[in-house]
């Protein structure tokens, strides 16, 4: 407030308003095994034409590409981690597999050059004796020719003789020569190159000839440059003469420019990066990298135009994944630990695994973060009876059964029919499920339960596998139910339709309610911003007030959403000075402010009890109650 000087007014706007959690809805994260992809990165896709994009088709290894579809293309919103095998999970660099390459070679225009030297004979030397021609060179001597001198030499015949005796050897020793006027080049191959430049010459001789040599030079080597080397985005096979490049003249007519496009046979892929230059400075190899997605070019030298290549020698084994590869690793970030700095994802799965040490993973990573919940399913096929010892780890398992409340864990079943071939399929019903979480998050409220007519009918279904919905098995559907399992069942009047609403907590509290655990997490990622934007104020009565005021703006309307029947909130807020604390009475010189928030949830409607009241002809019909 302004204190001093002339007079006036100013005006000053304080946000004291509070808005509901603004990240996307409905987003579960999934771990599993893809076509390709960038291994331990999470990807949103919200269609299966853009999970195309990023890890491309179903795969014989794993249903899970097919999982995704079908979750994609009933409403769902997926972020996906692919796993891959890794011969130690704590380290990235361990990876099991190649990716494939691309190397464009294009010769410019040097021509190799022989490397050559000369023996001038300066002394013909009398007829019969020998003359010995030897190269020296840094792996050691190499005899080429040991010529005779001829009858009446002269410094031309006899160099005649030396030239003859080289070209006679050269399918063995490599070396060549030609005679002029008593003068012999002798020359190394060219293809050599450069690499003769420096070798030295001995004449030696066992009469009287003489002669004088020059060391060998002039060659050059004829260059051949890669004018790209690069690699495909991931490991595997996916990329072997399916990934493709081409390189062509700039369509803005601009000389020495080229546009470089990028593709995949058997996908409508493509990515282009225009007006690359000739020469690509290391940004212009950055920016082409970001741009053409698919691959990353680490050698750009000159830049000449080509047609279609494909990249190839890529490799991986997908049947060596491991359950520990899906698990993951919180140092090197892989497998669900993926999601370790992702604040959107409200759910996490693995839909294509039901394996104890993988359900105990997802629900103690989901316990470790408080704001999300890990979706389960059992193996398919199971009766009753298995579905309750896969829970409880009895019968033919033997684990640990999960107790919390972060855990839901879903049965029964699908029969489907492939969209492409038409083929009938069973499949896990968690696709579905997470469909239906997604949509119901998007288009009601998280605290509204997933489930019957309205938010769990699933569509394009043939059936159930095991029908817990078949009146013979009522006795054995709510056992199945009082052990924490939610059903998929075929619903008399619904059709195909998920039946249930509990968590995996074996306590009785209304934490054994699907709908009450969301709404727990929804309060978790809601309020504990908020909270945090009154971090390192001081922490006094005023900051207390502030944080209350931030919580009740963001509780009031889950009353009228129908989320809560009430709450409580308790933090010292209606107190004037410090001696009237009472939940705040210690630990607040050391920083530390705490309140109570009491909650009433509101539970999904399980059981309806119908009573119909016979009366006799006649008598009045009063409203009972």
């Amino acid at each position: 407030m302004k204190t001093s000087g002339q007079a006036g007014s100013n005006v000053d706007v304080i946000d004291d308003s509070i808005l509901p959690p603004s990240a996307p809805k409905g987003i579960t994260g999934w771990v599993g095994i893809t076509e390709r992809g960038k291994v331990g990165e999470p990807q949103l896709v919200g269609s299966w034409l853009e999970y195309q994009t990023y890890f491309g088709g179903e795969i014989p290894e794993s249903d899970f590409p097919f999982l995704a579809r079908r979750c994609l293309d009933a409403g769902g919103k997926l972020k996906i981690v692919r796993v891959a095998h890794f011969t130690n999970i704590g380290d990235k660099t361990t990876i099991v597999g190649t990716k494939a390459t691309l190397v464009k070679n294009q010769a410019v225009a040097v021509v190799a050059v022989a490397s050559s030297g000369t023996v001038t004979v300066t002394g013909a030397g009398t007829a019969g004796e020998t003359v010995a021609i030897t190269i020296t060179t840094p792996q050691g001597n190499t005899l080429i020719a040991s010529a005779v001198v001829p009858v009446a030499p002269t410094t031309t015949t006899t160099a005649a003789a030396i030239k003859d005796a080289i070209n006679a050897g050269t399918s063995v020793h490599g070396y060549s020569a030609t005679n002029a006027l008593g003068v012999v080049t002798i020359s190394a191959n060219a293809n050599k190159g450069v690499t003769p430049n420096g070798y030295t010459i001995v004449f030696a001789t066992s009469g009287t000839a003489t002669g004088t040599v020059t060391a060998f030079a002039g060659g050059v080597t004829g260059l051949s440059i890669n004018v790209f080397t690069g690699e495909a985005e991931s490991v595997g096979a996916w990329a072997n003469n399916k990934l493709w490049m081409t390189a062509v003249p700039a369509a803005n007519g601009v000389a020495n420019q080229y546009d470089l496009t990028v593709g995949i046979d058997g996908y409508d892929i493509e990515a282009t990066a225009k007006n690359i230059p000739t020469t690509p400075s290391a940004g212009d190899i950055t920016i082409l990298n970001n741009k053409l997605r698919l691959a990353k070019f680490t050698t750009i030298t000159t830049l000449k135009d080509f047609s279609k290549t494909f990249f190839t020698s890529g490799a991986e084994n997908k049947t060596l994944i491991t359950d520990i590869d899906h698990i993951g690793n919180a140092v090197s970030g892989l497998g669900i630990n993926a999601f370790d700095k992702d604040k959107e994802i409200t759910k996490i799965a693995a839909p294509a695994k039901a394996v104890p040490m993988i359900d105990n993973a997802l629900v103690e990573y989901a316990k470790l973060r408080k704001d999300i919940l890990a979706l389960l399913r059992t193996p398919l096929g199971l009766d009753g009876k298995g579905i309750i010892d896969y829970r409880e780890g009895t019968g033919n398992y033997a684990h640990q059964p999960i107790d919390a409340w972060q855990g839901l864990m879903y049965t029964g079943g699908l029969k489907v029919t492939h969209p492409d071939t038409g083929v009938e399929m069973e499949i896990t019903e968690l696709a579905d499920v997470c469909a239906a979480y997604s949509k119901k998050a998007s288009y009601v409220n998280e605290w509204f339960a997933v489930g019957g007519q309205k938010r769990g009918r699933i569509s394009n279904a043939l059936g159930v596998i095991y029908d817990l919905g078949n009146p013979a098995r009522k006795v054995t559907a709510d056992s199945v139910s009082i052990h924490g399992v939610n059903a998929v069942i075929d619903h008399e009047t619904f059709g195909t339709v998920i039946w249930d609403n509990v968590t995996l907590q074996k306590a009785d509290t209304l934490l054994k309610f699907a709908n009450v655990a969301e709404l727990v997490v929804y309060l978790i990622r809601g309020i504990k911003p908020k909270t945090e934007l009154e971090l390192f104020d001081p922490n006094d009565v005023e900051t207390w007030k502030t944080v209350y005021r931030s919580v009740k703006y963001f509780m009031e309307p889950l009353k009228a959403q129908r989320a809560i029947w009430d709450y409580r909130y308790e933090g010292d807020q209606d107190i004037d000075d410090i001696s009237q604390a009472v939940v705040n009475s210690t630990n607040v010189d050391a920083g530390g402010y705490q309140f109570n928030l009491f909650i009433q949830p509101k539970v999904g409607m399980k059981f309806v009890q119908i009573n119909v009241v016979v009366k006799n002809s006649g008598s009045e019909l009063t409203l009972v109650g």
